[in-house]
């Protein structure tokens, strides 16, 4: 295991030359799921602030499916972004195509199904309170990059077997994450424009202690 200021400098040089290809993919999924949920909208309910009375019901059929769609979407996102992080790890240049259709191709069925079932799990340890929901979003972090990896495992199997890989590293990554903090602060005085290379600093870095932390052991 490497130190925390070693992920993320190497996060640093590994995306060096990579940050317009990563952006380009990234605001590419962005604007095909903000459409698909956008579309979705009008359909909401219209609720008054402060009587919280239905002021229209909408369609909350229509809008639900959106969203579902939406999620579903976002589940090719993961996959696609994932795997690009992981050939960045190893000094691969992420190629737009390939990345923005892996999910598809590679995983059509059980991308998907994963964030649809991550998000459940996650809904429901929220709902319980704040920080079980923040805990289990450590132990399920590893689920796409175990999907990424193995073409047979199933959704509930890479949620389970994160957990598992997890147990007594969720507060390294923790503390990873946190090292980031003053970056995404910072990001709010460029409206944003900074999170272009911040993000892919900090996701870089992640898969570099997922690599060092996880993948020994399922060797």
């Amino acid at each position: 295991m490497k130190k925390n200021e070693e992920y993320r400098k190497l996060g640093r040089d590994l995306s060096k030359g990579k940050i317009l290809n990563l952006f380009l993919i990234s605001f590419i999924f962005s604007v095909v799921v903000s459409t698909v949920v956008g579309i979705g909208s009008p359909f909401a309910p219209t609720i008054d602030q402060n009587t919280f009375e239905v002021i229209n019901p909408g369609n909350t059929g229509l809008y639900q499916l959106f969203n579902l769609i939406g999620v579903m979407l976002s589940g090719y996102v993961l996959f696609g972004m994932t795997k690009a992080y992981i050939g960045l790890t190893k000094n691969e240049q992420p190629i737009i195509e390939d990345s923005l259709l892996s999910g598809i191709k590679n995983q059509p069925v059980r991308a998907p199904l994963l964030n649809l079932t991550q998000s459940f799990f996650l809904a429901f340890w929220t709902l319980l309170f704040v920080i079980p929901g923040i805990i289990k979003s450590y132990s399920y972090a590893l689920s796409y990059y175990l999907i990424v990896e193995d073409n047979l495992i199933s959704p509930i199997n890479a949620i389970t077997k994160s957990r598992k890989l997890m147990d007594g590293h969720k507060l390294d990554l923790f503390m990873l994450d946190l090292g980031y903090l003053g970056w995404y602060l910072l990001s709010l005085f460029t409206f944003g424009t900074l999170l272009i290379w911040v993000i892919p600093w900090h996701q870089t870095a992640r898969t570099l202690f997922f690599v060092d932390a996880v993948q020994p052991t399922t060797r």
